[in-house]
This record gives structure tokens, C-alpha cells and sequence, in this order.
């Protein structure tokens, strides 16, 4: 089941070299689509975007610090890390073969049903093939059995024998399986077990049979597009796992502070039963801690990194909110947000780069969508959403105010239709495999694998102890059949990212901070400099502050809703405005001579645009209201009015009220005359009224009741109209005296 490249490489490895980070030239610019789909959907049609013969590769990662980047060759069948959720089998439930549809040319044209023939046994699971490897593990789809009647699938991760004796890669390992038993979240992937087994540590996790993000966007193209409900109900869920996993206690109850640090498209993954799982919690040290991936290569996706990632400093959960910020804006507009030339050029954009409005990009987007998008990505945390929960709530409101209801059956059936061959076919698995035979299994030492309160206590003193270093992306030599010196990849790292981080540090202390509130001076600015930044680069900071309702605008162009720093911008004089419906246009012009910062705070004043009224009438008194208000008697003498569409009303006891419908044009008067009719008594008569057969009444066009009848109708000449069971219809008129009751008596012909 293994493909062979003209090179001779295996698919896998030829898939790991193109790792989203990676992306090759015509992917980076936009990989989802050029986002001209019409309404609902998001991503429009990109030829150019699908020459590709294979898929993007897939990221299979499971869990904290050592966090395994395996691509899956051809097949985006991702693993999970524990206990039911999705499709996972629970204990009791009867083996079930994996989804296989057949369409109308009938069963002879399906593929048979997925049962592969096991491979070898490791403990008690039977592997049925391999699913990926890479350079320090492997991902295997395994099944587990209670006895003939009772299985399910799962995934095995099992660290490689190539590194099995890495004191410092166990240590991770183990560390990941520790904090992944403290995840139980339905849109999170779960850890079954992990243990030793035949010479391997291992981790058994929940199997999520279907698709990554990234492979939905761009397979979406095909069919139009991706739903915009369905795209924010998918953040929204991914935004709940993160709200959990930020606040997620150990057993005593302390803080973990996990943070993600990896919230990209190919981390979220949809299953074709509808549940979304948030893969890969590189968490707790893996916030303080490079992390180690495939042998020779140190991976990081720098275009979904927030700004404090970049520079090196403290992480919290405000972080993760920005990258899920920067996925939800991909797949809205269907064009990258940050990828750049080369891994610095990222990072700069994403510490100093504005985020353009998704509108700009496509109009037909919610002006309330670009909101949210907007306080995700706002570089300074402080201005963000203050935790993932926040941002989940203003997605379902958003979804909410549209009666858009997006259910997990919705979502399964949108699936189901996108990814119809790939469930037909069952996983891609690769099953000539060298495979070693079960040896002896391993007791497994409860004591020296269970998460103890003093293991994950230390999870947050690393973290204060240690400063994060970026992660990036370098490939070292390699030779087969040699094991690779560990100590050369961390300095490797440490190189690189140390000086990425000092580039960074530099371009914000000349292109400007981040936003403050006050006027300070840029040290870099002061005379005798050596080195002063050279005038007429882009290196002015304005940050705007306004209502979160208001746009901001630099330069005539729309930049998006304030609070928002808007760095690097070139010396000189710039105007800011910013607008709001119903409220004057604020505008400011700023000059900008150096790196000092500027803030500006916009105050809006409500644009009341004006017109006049005067109301002329009788009777003298009576009450003229414009909008349920009253706002004088008759007569009404002339008054300011907002102008704009009204309702006038004027009533007296005693006469009819009246109301109608005007306009009040701005800066003129408009005048009416209103006499109002004085009410004129009803007068009561009885009608008492049968008819041979029975027969239904109305009575002026009313219903009065079945015959026989008697009823108080308004006396005068009042219209009869009597229908009997067989359809039969008479209709009469007559008079009823005014407080006197009439006998009417009437027979089918």
C-alpha cells in the first residue's frame, strides 16, 4: 500500500518535506481559495490551488511537549488522544466496520468493507498498519478486543527504537501522556493509555476517522465553498476545547496554565460523524520549551504564531485566541494572512503587519464577523478577547441572531457528501511494514506513569523558569542508520531562534511598540545615537482607540474596528477617522516625526441630523405623539424633530384617534392638519335566527355561530350569509331594529 516516487522515496517521506510550514510557492498565497463565492459560502472556485496531485500533507500530533509532527501520505485520517468521544467505540459496543457507502450503480461498485487482517500484535492491541512515521515515532491504526463479539479502533503512537534510549525525548513523551489524562473534552482528542510495551513507550488514543480544516477549505472549492455558519461553528467548538484547556485544574485543584502554542488549520480536525477535535496540546512546557519533532527538523508554523510568540515573551491563553483568530480569517476569505517570503518576514508580519477588514476582502462578509475577527488579531493581548470562552459566546450569538442552527448531524451530513470517496474507501494504511514480533509485554508501572500532583506542579514551575524560545524550522544532515546527535539539534534551534527573536526585538524597538496609552520616547530616537533609524523608513506607531461598534480609517482606507495599533507607518501627516451609523464622523490629522507613538481616542458625538413639525387641529388639546411620545397638544406649535421616518398620532377622549405614517426631511418643516371624528354611539339590536337544516353564519362578513342562534349584532341592514352541511348556500339581508331582538327563520330549498 506504500507508493514509490520517481526519487524512490516512500510517499511519507516525501510528504513530510512539505509540511504546511513549508508549503510550496503556490500554496502560500492562498490556500483555501480567492474567497469570490457567493452567498453562503465563503471560498470560491481556484483552479490554480488544486493542480497539486496529492493533498497537503496532514499533521498527526497527540498531546503535550513532544508533540510529533507525522504527515499523512495521501489520507488525512487523524489520530486522537482518549476516552468517548466522536465515533470512538466505547467498551461494549459490538465491533463495527468503518462507514462505507454505496452509491446507485449498487453494492458491486463499493470497495469491500474495511477489515484488514492484523499485522502483528503489540500487547493486546492487533496492529492493522501504519498510518504514518516520522523522524522519532510512529502512528499505527490498531484494534482492540474484549473478546470475538466486542472491538474497536484506535491509534498507537510508539516511540521509535531509533530513539527509544533518549533519556530527555522519554522524558517528553511521558510528560505528554501526563497532561493529556487531565483533557476530557468532547472537542478534544483523548488518551486511552500509555505505557511500555515489547521495548516501546507508547500512547493508545481515541482514531477520529475524517478531515482536517485545511483539507475541507480546499476541498470545499470543489463544491462552491465552504458554509460560513458551518465555518464559524467549527472555530466556535475549537474555541470552547481551548476555554476548557485553559482553565483546566490538577487534583489539587491548581492552575495547569496550558497553553497550545499550535492552533493552525491542520490542527483542527473535523470527524465525518460531525464532532470537531482540537488535535495536537503541545501544552504546559511545550509553552516554555522548543519542541522536538522528526529526526533532524525542529518544526513551528510561524504564520499561526501570535506576536508574543514571536518576540519570545510570556504566554497565556490569549495567545491560542489569536491564532484561532488567524484560522477563522483564512477560511472566511480564503487568502493567507501572514505568509510571507521567508520565516522572518512571517514573523515581522504578524508583530507589525494590520490586519486588512475580511470585508475588504469579500463585502458580502457580516460587518459583526469582521468585528470578532478583528478582537481576535489585535497585537496587543490586552485588546483581545480575555479568554477563549468570550470569543466562543460572540460566534454562537452570531450564529444565533441568523437562526443559523449548526448541529452535530449537519455538520455529519456536510461530511458525508464532501469526503463521500474517502469514506467509501476506509483509511489509507500501509501494511508491508517491517514489524518485529510481540516479545513479552512489559508490566506497566502505575507508580512511574501516572500524572502525580508533583509532576504537573512542575509543569508551571518550568514555565516560570524557562523562556520560551520561537519554534522554527531547520533541516540538519542525516544519515541512514545512524542515530542523530540530539545535543546538535538543540543548538541548532537555539541559534536559530535566538537570532529570529533579536531581529524581531529590533524591528519593534525601531518600526514601534506595541500599544500603550501613553507618549513616550524611543531611546533609539535620542541625539548622539550611533545608530539612529534612517529617516523616511516606516518606523511611526498610531494606536486608535473608540467604540468596538466604529471603523477605523488611515488614509481614506479602511482598516477595522478600533482598539487596533497600526505600526510602521512612514514620517509625515496622516488622517485618522473613524465612523460609526448614527454618530458624526470623527477625524484627527497626525503628524508622525519619529518612533514615538501616538494614541488617539476617538469621542463620538451622535449625528443628529434635524427637521421641523408642526401639527395644526382639532380639538383644542388633543395629544400629538410622533413615535409613542407625546411631544405637544393641539395646537402643536413648530419643534425640532429627528428627520427620518415617523409614525404621528393624535387622539381626545371621545373622538376616533388617528395615525399615520410621515417624513421629516432634514433642516425643513413639515406641517399637517388633523381633525379628528367624534366617536358615534354603536347601536345593539338581537338576532335570533334557525334555519331547516342547520346551517353556519355570518353575519357582515363575520362569523356568528350555527343555528339555531341568538347573537347581539350591530343593528341597521346587516348581511346573512348561511351555509348548510351539503354546501348548500342562502344569503339575506336584513334589518335589525336597535335594542330589539328579531326572530329570522329560514329553509333549504
Amino acid at each position: 500500500m506504500t507508493r514509490k516516487n520517481d526519487s524512490g522515496l516512500e510517499d511519507d517521506d516525501r510528504v513530510r518535506d512539505q509540511q504546511w510550514s513549508d508549503a510550496p510557492t503556490e500554496l502560500r498565497d492562498n490556500p483555501f481559495g480567492d474567497g469570490n463565492s457567493e452567498p453562503p459560502t465563503l471560498i470560491g472556485p481556484n483552479p490554480g490551488f488544486l493542480d497539486d496531485d496529492d493533498d497537503p500533507p496532514t499533521v498527526v500530533r497527540t498531546s503535550p511537549d513532544i508533540a510529533d509532527e507525522i504527515p499523512l501520505a495521501d489520507s488525512d485520517l487523524l489520530v486522537s488522544e482518549d476516552t468517548g468521544m466522536g465515533h470512538a467505540l466505547e467498551e461494549d459496543v459490538p465491533t463495527m466496520d468503518l462507514p462505507v457507502a454505496m452509491d446507485a450503480a449498487g453494492p458491486s461498485d463499493a470497495p469491500p468493507p474495511f477489515d484488514p487482517k492484523p499485522i502483528g500484535m503489540f500487547g493486546r492491541y492487533q496492529l492493522l498498519g501504519r498510518l504514518a512515521m516520522g523522524g522519532m515515532a510512529e502512528i499505527f491504526l490498531a484494534r482492540e478486543s474484549a473478546d470475538r463479539h466486542v472491538s474497536r479502533y484506535i491509534v498507537i503512537k510508539r516511540i521509535r527504537s531509533t530513539v527509544a534510549d533518549d533519556n530527555e525525548f522519554v522524558s517528553m513523551f511521558l510528560n505528554e501522556a501526563r497532561l493529556a489524562m487531565h483533557l476530557r473534552h468532547p472537542n478534544i482528542c483523548h488518551l486511552y493509555e500509555f505505557g511500555f510495551e515489547t521495548g516501546h513507550h507508547f500512547l493508545a488514543m481515541e482514531y477520529v476517522d475524517g478531515a482536517t480544516l485545511h483539507k475541507i477549505a480546499r476541498k470545499a472549492i470543489q463544491t462552491g465553498g465552504l458554509p460560513v455558519a458551518l465555518a464559524v461553528k467549527i472555530i466556535s467548538q475549537v474555541a470552547g476545547a481551548l476555554a476548557y484547556a485553559h482553565s483546566a485544574k490538577d487534583n489539587r485543584r491548581q492552575p495547569l496554565h496550558i497553553v497550545h502554542r499550535d492552533v493552525s488549520p491542520h490542527n483542527v480536525m473535523v470527524g465525518y460523524d460531525g464532532v470537531v477535535k482540537l488535535l495536537d496540546f503541545g501544552v504546559a512546557k511545550a509553552s516554555t520549551q522548543d519542541v522536538l519533532t522528526m529526526a533532524g527538523v525542529v518544526r513551528g508554523k510561524f504564520a499561526y504564531m501570535s506576536p508574543q510568540q514571536c518576540v519570545g515573551e510570556k504566554l497565556d491563553g490569549r495567545s491560542d485566541i489569536f491564532s484561532l483568530g488567524i484560522v477563522l480569517y483564512e477560511i472566511l476569505t480564503g487568502q493567507r494572512l501572514y505568509r510571507r517570503e521567508n520565516q522572518f518576514e512571517t514573523m515581522r508580519a504578524v508583530v507589525d503587519d494590520p490586519v486588512p477588514s475580511i470585508r475588504a476582502i469579500n463585502p458580502r462578509l457580516p460587518a459583526e464577523l469582521d468585528r470578532i475577527v478583528q478582537k481576535a488579531l489585535q497585537k496587543d493581548p490586552n485588546d483581545r478577547y480575555a479568554t477563549s470562552d468570550l470569543l466562543q459566546e460572540d460566534l454562537d450569538h452570531f450564529l444565533a441572531e441568523r437562526r443559523e442552527v449548526v448541529s452535530t448531524a449537519r455538520v455529519a451530513a456536510y461530511m458525508e457528501d464532501l469526503f463521500r470517496e474517502e469514506i467509501r474507501r476506509g483509511p489509507e494504511i500501509d501494511q508491508d511494514v517491517e514489524f518485529d514480533a510481540s516479545l513479552p509485554s512489559v508490566p506497566l508501572d502505575l507508580q512511574a506513569h501516572s500524572a502525580t500532583d508533583r509532576d504537573l506542579a512542575k509543569v508551571d514551575t518550568d514555565r516560570k523558569s524557562r523562556k520560551a524560545i520561537p519554534q522554527t524550522t531547520m533541516r540538519m544532515p542525516t544519515r541512514p542508520g545512524r542515530r542523530f546527535n540530539m545535543e546538535w539539534v538543540w543548538l541548532g534551534v537555539a541559534v536559530v531562534a535566538i537570532f529570529a527573536t533579536l531581529a524581531i526585538v529590533a524591528s519593534r524597538m525601531w518600526g514601534g511598540g506595541s500599544g500603550t496609552t501613553t507618549v513616550e520616547r524611543n531611546p533609539t530616537s535620542q541625539p548622539g545615537d550611533k545608530n539612529p533609524p534612517p529617516t523616511g523608513d516606516p518606523i511611526g506607531t498610531v494606536r486608535v482607540e473608540g467604540p468596538a461598534e466604529a471603523i477605523v480609517w488611515l488614509d481614506g482606507k479602511e482598516m477595522g474596528p478600533p482598539p487596533m495599533t497600526i505600526p510602521r507607518m512612514v514620517l509625515g501627516e496622516h488622517t485618522v477617522e473613524v465612523s460609526r451609523q448614527g454618530f458624526k464622523r470623527f477625524s484627527q490629522r497626525v503628524n508622525l516625526t519619529d518612533s514615538t507613538m501616538m494614541t488617539v481616542r476617538a469621542t463620538l458625538d451622535p449625528d443628529i441630523v434635524e427637521g421641523s413639525i408642526t401639527v395644526q387641529g382639532s380639538p383644542v388639546g388633543a395629544v400629538v405623539r410622533l413615535d409613542s411620545k407625546q411631544i405637544c397638544t393641539l395646537p402643536c406649535a413648530t419643534r425640532k424633530v429627528p428627520a427620518g421616518k415617523h409614525e404621528l398620532e393624535v387622539n381626545a377622549p371621545g373622538y376616533q384617534a388617528h395615525r399615520e405614517d410621515i417624513t421629516i426631511e432634514k433642516d425643513a418643516l413639515g406641517s399637517f392638519a388633523v381633525d379628528l371624528d367624534k366617536f358615534k354611539p354603536v347601536v345593539m339590536g338581537m338576532i335570533n335566527l334557525n334555519t331547516v337544516p342547520w346551517s353556519k353564519v355570518t353575519a357582515n362578513g363575520k362569523p356568528l355561530g350555527t343555528t339555531p342562534l341568538q347573537e347581539r349584532v350591530r343593528a341597521g341592514s346587516v348581511k346573512l350569509v348561511m351555509t348548510d352541511g351539503q354546501g348548500r348556500r342562502m344569503t339575506k339581508t336584513v334589518t335589525v331594529p336597535a335594542n330589539k331582538t328579531t326572530q329570522f327563520f329560514y329553509r333549504f330549498e
